[in-house]
């Protein structure tokens, strides 16, 4: 079977180009199971690289519609060495036989000795009398001869006995192929994946700098709250300040999808070349986003604890409001890696993102109680991931605390089981209904959440790897 391929390396990368060259190098020496004969590639190609030259067996030069040459790759520098064009040391042949033609095939030849001829209609003549004089030209054609025929004859005989030629491969072998070939996509994309989060400041830095410069900021707007006794202080900017905490470190995991949606196109590209499974691309960038959601949890409880006193009364709190920061800010970049998957591109991802994190916000059970919803939305309480942090939180900060409040000559508002001037914080919990829950419960849901959103995103590339195979020739099978 011959197959025609019209620069078939256009438009890829030099990796993926010579890639696909091996492939069909290895396709040609494959035999038919039916004819027994070996395939023929056929391609026209611009500009191969050196590695991808020495893949090629046969080539066919042409220029303005004029034949400059026809044979063995490895014969073509005879024959411009002995047009007085030899190949120089450490240049890349294809090159030099391109550019070779742009003068005549003979030194000391000009326009003016050619006698009106061009130099396309030279190098024609030169070739036709080299092969007809080339000693190792001729042998090489009446080899080939005696291989069609010996190739004809062999095939004869097979169909004389009805047998087929048939390629057999060992299970065995291919299995362990196949798994050694996982393993090493898998770790080799967990390299990549670190070595451009450490290699590229601004992925990291961004984020860095975005959670780093907010956190400065609510400690300087919020200077040592927990010593105010205000009641506005002590009720009001304690619990809105937790809740934009969450809120805003959530939503800004948006920050991470430009960078996604940029390698989308290559990594595309490279799972249609069969280099890997985007299932492993996926888990790559969750295993990176770990070290990441550390680092801003860290940053944001240490900055925030040191300037405003937030975030629980010992060290003992402080550990678990960090554990809690940073398994939000995992399922926040979960959410966003799937949403990366899904958009069409850049504009509608960071859209789709906001709109999903602003809803997510609006019902984590701080702007609205759950009890205050209509009946057939009160659902959406606990779907965000949000909703747990907040609850884990706030439990963090007020449970079994006494607060101070000084009312300033305005009437003290009505709060169960306050005493004197100092108020329960259990009693706090109960008005934003929260004090029945279980907060080592709420982190098993959020550990839950977000391998559940990695899976939802696992599942999704599944679908498409299966929708892309019956779009797009992945091999000849």
């Amino acid at each position: 079977m011959n197959l025609f391929l019209d620069e078939p390396t256009s438009g890829l990368d030099s990796e993926s180009a010579l890639e696909l060259m091996e492939y069909l190098k290895t396709y040609a020496r494959e035999m038919d199971p039916v004819t027994g004969k070996r395939h023929r590639v056929i391609i026209t190609i611009h500009q191969p690289s050196s590695r991808i030259w020495e893949l090629i067996d046969n080539v066919v030069v042409l220029a303005r519609g004029r034949l400059v040459y026809q044979g063995r790759r490895t014969m073509m520098d005879s024959f411009y060495a002995s047009c007085g064009h030899p190949l120089p040391l450490n240049f890349n042949p294809a090159d030099h036989y391109i550019e070779a033609l742009s003068d005549f095939p003979v030194v000391g030849v000009s326009g003016e000795d050619a006698d009106g001829k061009s130099k396309e209609e030279m190098w024609s003549e030169s070739f036709k009398k080299w092969k007809a004089r080339d000693k190792s030209y001729i042998a090489f054609q009446k080899l080939s001869a005696k291989k069609r025929a010996s190739m004809v004859e062999t095939v004869g005989q097979s169909k004389n006995t009805n047998t087929n030629l048939v390629l057999r491969n060992d299970p065995e072998k291919s299995a362990r192929a196949r798994k050694k070939n996982v393993c090493v996509s898998a770790v080799e994309l967990c390299r990549r994946s670190f070595t451009n989060l450490f290699k590229n400041p601004i992925i990291l830095g961004l984020r860095v700098g975005i959670y780093g410069g907010m956190s400065v900021f609510i400690g300087m707007l919020f200077w040592r709250l927990t010593d105010q006794t205000q009641f506005h202080a002590v009720i009001v900017s304690r619990t809105a300040l937790l809740y934009f905490i969450l809120a805003f470190g959530s939503s800004m995991s948006v920050a991470a999808i430009p960078f996604a949606m940029v390698e989308r196109g290559i990594v595309e590209k490279e799972v249609r070349n069969k280099r890997f499974h985007p299932v492993f691309y996926h888990i790559s960038q969750a295993l990176v986003s770990v070290p990441v959601s550390l680092i801003l949890s860290l940053i944001v409880a240490l900055i925030v604890k040191g300037m405003t006193g937030l975030l629980g009364s010992d060290s003992r709190d402080v550990f678990s409001s960090t554990i809690v920061l940073f398994l939000v800010f995992l399922c926040a970049d979960a959410t966003s890696m799937f949403i990366g998957h899904v958009a069409p591109e850049l504009v509608s991802a960071i859209c789709i993102a906001t709109g999903i994190f602003g809803i997510m916000t609006m019902v984590m059970g701080f702007i609205i109680l759950p009890s205050s919803m209509p009946v057939w939305i009160r659902w959406l309480y606990h779907v965000p991931f949000m909703t747990y942090g907040f609850r884990i939180l706030m439990t963090i900060e007020f449970k079994d605390a006494l607060l101070p409040i000084t009312v300033d000559g305005n009437e003290l508002p009505t709060i169960s089981d306050e005493i004197g001037n100092e108020l329960k914080g259990d009693a706090l919990l109960k008005s934003f209904e929260m004090a029945s829950f279980n907060p080592k419960t709420d982190v098993a849901i959020l550990v839950a959440w977000m391998f559940c959103m990695h899976l939802v995103s696992i599942i999704y590339l599944f679908w498409y790897k299966y929708r892309s195979k019956r779009v797009f020739l992945y091999s000849d099978k």
